[in-house]
């Protein structure tokens, strides 16, 4: 993927501006638990010692873990005692939830964009990829969920960073209408695929997860090291655009690159269908407790 000289110094200059706000702080975190994420010799102890370190997650975490959700049968009131409850995996899923929801905080709604609604979005691609890894692949997925969860980061940054075109670029993708990619670089130069890429390779992600960013809206020109998780990040974007689960930036979807993507993979419908049915009723389930 991509830019000319002049697009290359606008980015590198955009990413430079997220390195010096809150977005930074927010990243190192994220970057230390996928970190942990893909240490199999990493400990409980090391992710404890992370959320420690960072009050506000550590509230928020307890905050869940007590809530209706979990449904423990008494209070749960330190992080030691949430990994007894609900295990060092799944706190490493929640920890990293409630990191990177951080950077979604709430805006106003412009032509149908916000950012819970693209919260929403991504929480359910994260579900439907990982849903799709453990029974498809018989793999945990845990990157497969991160990828999720950050595959859009970009449109949060231009939202932020570059508000007056990125305002145009909405309006532009509403009334043609065209995916929000398009119209992103007619005006800006480059999409929020570029920028996401830019700043997990910046951030020092895993490569599959900066890969997957990058690729998410034209897969089969990934990496092969990354084909095959980029391939499940756009399935997963699809089911989750084409059922209208939080914000939407790409209405008119290539259905050739889909099919391609499940022939490669040797997926079938039903079982897709599946998915999307379990991960629409734990979306559901989520709002229900105030969790999105």
């Amino acid at each position: 993927m991509k830019t000319n000289n002049a697009q290359g110094d606008d980015l590198q200059g955009l990413i430079n501006q997220v390195n010096h706000s809150n977005i930074s702080t927010i990243g190192s975190v994220v970057t230390r638990i996928i970190a942990i994420i893909n240490d199999p010799d990493a400990t409980a102890k090391e992710l404890v010692e992370i959320i420690l370190t960072d009050p506000p997650l550590a509230a928020n975490i307890l905050r869940l873990v007590n809530s209706a959700y979990c449904a423990p049968k008494t209070k749960i009131a330190d992080i030691q005692q949430a990994v007894i409850f609900i295990g060092f995996e799944a706190l490493k899923e929640l920890a990293l939830n409630q990191k990177v929801c951080e950077i979604f905080k709430r805006s106003m709604t412009i032509n149908g964009y916000s950012r819970p609604r693209l919260w929403k979005h991504s929480v359910a691609v994260a579900l439907f990829s990982k849903m799709l890894y453990r029974r498809e692949f018989g793999q945990r997925g845990e990157n497969a969920y991160a990828l999720g969860l950050l595959h859009d980061l970009g449109i949060i940054i231009e939202d932020q960073f570059r508000n007056e075109q990125f305002t145009r670029s909405l309006e532009m993708a509403s009334q043609k209408p065209c995916p929000l990619t398009d119209a992103e670089r007619e005006i800006i130069g480059y999409d929020h695929a570029h920028i996401g890429m830019a700043l997990s390779a910046n951030w020092n992600l895993p490569d599959d997860i900066v890969d997957g960013i990058g690729y998410h809206h034209n897969p089969l020109e990934a990496p092969e090291a990354s084909s095959d998780i980029s391939q499940v990040l756009h399935i997963a974007n699809h089911y989750c655009q084409q059922d209208q689960i939080g914000y939407c930036d790409a209405p008119q979807q290539d259905e050739n690159v889909f099919m391609e993507c499940c022939r490669r993979l040797n997926l079938e419908s039903h079982a897709l269908a599946l998915i999307m049915q379990d991960v629409q009723q734990k979306i559901t389930d989520m709002e229900a407790e105030g969790l999105l």
